[in-house]
Formats: structure tokens, C-alpha cells, sequence
């Protein structure tokens, strides 16, 4: 598997595109990159493969890699986002994608890639209703080719402007952990159809941003997990931890690649500085394969 993230070399708060950022509130430097530094410790821990795309220095929001679009087999749907301040991102990431050899096609309508498309066993779920546009499925199925259905969510909260920040994938567990008051009553009757297993977050845990976590095979980060979630996983069969520094990670995965068999729910710490820019762990992650 690889991963491309983007340093967040520069952390800042230069204008405010979500309810979670504020000019006033500005992130601290030092933590920002501890933060950053900690999901990539961990990914190389895991055996992930990182790519690493430089930030530039007036665009903040490269850190949150995750929206930069969305690939399939050597084919990468480069995101038209909905804000100026994103926009001039797309040339920065678009060179990157076809230096490495991907054929690029460049959205014709709204849509902010693994941010609001995301995969489970039984079908691809689309986010729209603040970020990307309703009617992106349409231009989805010119471009690629699925082997299963997509099925459109509406967000209704603008807290939660991208569907990775209310909804976690778990694929191989066969499970997803969502936010119900993130979603319009059609896509919540549309998610309890799902051949898989529902976690409920309150809007608590939601705020901290649980949901926009990670896996890789059956190891999830989730970032920040209340005492409550990691319980119901360890009823699920799951073993649970929780990483508090970065000193942590090399003593934790020496003794996971002794058991790499057992699910485990890693428990990081809430990205206070992440947070910030209005984004977690999963908005830092673009997977690549």
C-alpha cells in the first residue's frame, strides 16, 4: 500500500472555508508537525509505503492531501474544489500525479476526492450536499469503471463538510462508524441497508473527530476514540491500545508484527492543531492503492 501526505510545513489558519477554523485560533507549530509526524511514524510502522508531496508555503490546506481526488488502476480524478483557497492547490498536485506516471483527468464538476468518496465491500458511498456536487455520480461513472454500486449521501451539518468526517470505513471488519446527525433521513435509511456492521458516534466523539481515522488490513487508527467506542470494538473481538507520543509508536508496532493476525483499534491522540485547519488523520492520507 502507499500513502501521500504533504508536511505540514507551514501551520496556519489563513482563512476560514468550515465552522472549525478561525483566524483567532491559530495552530502551534511545534505540536502541528508532532501530530503529522505521529500518523506517518505509524504508517511506516505498518509497512505502508509513503509519498511525500512538499507543501507550498501560501497554501495551507496541502496538508489535507486526502481531497486532493480520487484513483483507479493508473487513472487519477484530479478534485475541483468548491473554494478559491483550494483551487490553487490542484496545479501542485496534478504535476505530482503525472510525474509518477498516472493518466490525470481533471473534474468537470465539484468534488473534493477521497473526502467525500469512500469505499466499502458492498459499495462506494459519494458525500455531496457541501463540498461535492449531487450530480458528480454521473461524471464518477464516465471515468472509471465499478464493479459495485455507488450510493449518494446528503450531509445536512456543515460541521461535517466532508463525508470522511463523519463516516469511517473499516473494509476487511466489514464495519463502519458514523455520525447519524451528519446525514439527511435518506442516506441514513440508505447506510442501516448496508450488508455490514453500524457503530453509532454521538456528536461528541464526532466533533473530535473519530471518525476521520485510518486502517490498514486489521489495524485502524482511530484518532482520539472515546472509552466508550474502544469498548464496543474489544466486544467486537478487537484488541485496543492508545498511542499518547510519538516515543510510543516504535514500542507498540515491535510487539504488534509479533501478532499482525489480531484486529487491533489503535486509539492516537485527538489532533488538537490538525483539528485547527478542520481536519484529522484521514483529510492528512491520500492512498494511492
Amino acid at each position: 500500500m502507499r500513502v501521500l501526505m504533504c508536511p505540514w510545513t507551514f501551520p496556519k489558519v489563513e482563512w476560514s472555508i468550515n465552522p472549525h477554523m478561525n483566524l483567532a485560533n491559530q495552530p502551534d507549530p511545534e505540536k502541528a508537525r508532532l501530530e503529522w509526524h505521529m500518523l506517518l511514524d505509524c504508517y511506516l510502522q505498518l509497512g505502508i509505503k509513503v509519498e511525500l508531496l512538499a507543501q507550498a508555503p501560501d497554501l495551507y490546506d496541502m496538508v489535507y492531501t486526502a481531497n486532493a481526488g480520487w484513483g483507479k488502476k493508473g487513472v487519477f480524478l484530479l478534485s475541483n474544489f468548491k473554494h478559491k483557497e483550494r483551487k490553487k492547490e490542484t496545479p501542485h498536485y496534478k504535476q505530482w500525479f503525472m510525474s509518477h506516471g498516472f493518466r490525470v483527468i481533471k473534474a468537470k464538476g465539484c468534488f473534493e476526492g477521497q473526502g467525500d468518496l469512500i469505499t466499502t465491500n458492498s459499495a462506494y458511498l459519494l458525500g455531496y450536499g457541501t463540498r461535492t456536487s449531487p450530480h458528480f455520480i454521473t461524471e464518477l461513472k464516465q471515468v472509471f469503471s465499478f464493479g459495485k454500486p455507488i450510493i449518494s449521501l446528503e450531509l445536512i451539518d456543515p460541521a461535517f463538510y466532508h463525508l470522511d468526517t463523519c463516516l469511517f470505513s473499516w473494509k476487511p471488519m466489514n464495519i463502519i462508524m458514523y455520525y447519524p446527525g451528519a446525514f439527511s433521513d435518506e442516506a441514513l435509511l440508505k447506510l442501516k441497508q448496508l450488508p455490514l456492521t453500524r457503530i453509532e458516534v454521538t456528536r461528541e466523539e464526532a466533533l473530535a473527530f473519530v471518525c476521520n481515522s485510518v486502517y490498514h488490513e486489521k489495524t485502524a487508527l482511530l484518532g482520539g476514540a472515546s472509552e466508550r467506542l474502544l469498548e464496543l470494538f474489544r466486544n467486537m473481538g478487537c484488541l485496543t491500545t492508545t498511542i499518547s507520543s510519538t516515543e510510543d509508536v516504535a514500542t507498540l508496532f515491535t510487539y504488534l508484527k509479533r501478532d499482525r493476525d489480531t484486529s487491533m483499534v489503535i486509539s492516537l491522540p485527538v489532533p488538537t492543531e490538525l483539528m485547527k485547519g478542520g481536519g484529522s488523520y484521514r483529510c492528512c492520507s491520500l492512498f494511492l492503492d
